[in-house]
């Protein structure tokens, strides 16, 4: 654990709260607990805010428009979701990034309740302030959990307050598509040499379908999401990468060279 989070592959899902495919499926605390099993430190929840009942939920598709709410993940309650983690969570869990990708629209009621939930589940495993990728060391944060978010932050909620890790708004972290790197590879590459942090995510977004994460591997992308559901090849060669590992789920990007 002698290098920055920088300079790891760290083992990253996508849609984590899923059992199957992003449509017409249901979400899952059990598919978290899987994929935690399996070895992933980074987990994304997608949460939204559902007002008639005032409650945060974690599901994909839950902002489309209701003619296509059909095609909607069965959403379950994020306190369910913070109850598997923590139950998942022990004093030696090498650290774990949840990725939160925010769709509970700006009001203060629903971003300060996504925060209180996360704070009575799962208080006692964060830490406070910002925490710079490139300057912070895992052996710091084991038995930790390390918020992060894209966009859709109120800076004045206390969910905003919580996240260590702004994708959105740092300007040495990223967030960007498998193709769209792999598009402009000469260019990420660059950026990655340089220091920056990088988090890719699946170009399908329908099918949760994987893709072949060997060229991003190559470029020194930190968190390659992939989907943790769909055991096909692809998803079996990166495990493949992590298998063995002195950190569970961290692979060192200097043993690939």
């Amino acid at each position: 654990m002698s290098l920055p989070f920088s300079q790891y592959h760290i083992a990253t899902s996508h849609n984590s709260y899923l059992m199957g495919q992003q449509l017409f499926t249901c979400s899952s605390k059990v598919s978290v607990k899987k994929t935690l099993q399996d070895g992933a430190r980074m987990i994304e929840l997608d949460i939204f805010w559902d007002p008639k009942i005032k409650k945060v939920l974690v599901g994909h598709g839950q902002n489309l428009s209701p003619k296509f709410s059909c095609l909607c993940s069965v959403p379950i309650t994020l306190e369910m979701i913070c109850e598997q983690i923590a139950e998942f969570l022990t004093l030696t869990t090498s650290p774990l990034f949840i990725m939160l990708e925010v769709n509970l629209g700006t009001e203060l009621e629903a971003q300060n309740t996504a925060g209180d939930i996360l704070a009575s589940t799962l208080g006692k495993y964060f830490v406070s302030g910002d925490i710079d990728l490139r300057m912070a060391f895992p052996e710091h944060y084991t038995g930790k959990i390390i918020l992060a978010a894209g966009g859709g932050l109120n800076s004045n909620s206390t969910l905003f307050n919580m996240v260590n890790v702004k994708f959105a708004r740092e300007n040495y972290l990223m967030n960007r598509s498998h193709n769209s790197i792999i598009s402009d590879h000469i260019y990420y590459g660059g950026l990655l040499i340089g220091g920056n942090v990088v988090r890719s995510y699946p170009t399908n977004i329908y099918l949760s379908k994987n893709f072949n994460p060997a060229p991003l591997f190559g470029l020194g992308v930190q968190f390659i999401s992939m989907n943790y559901q769909t055991n096909d090849d692809y998803m079996k060669y990166y495990r493949g990468k992590f298998d063995g590992t002195k950190i569970v789920g961290y692979l060192p990007k200097k043993q690939l060279i």
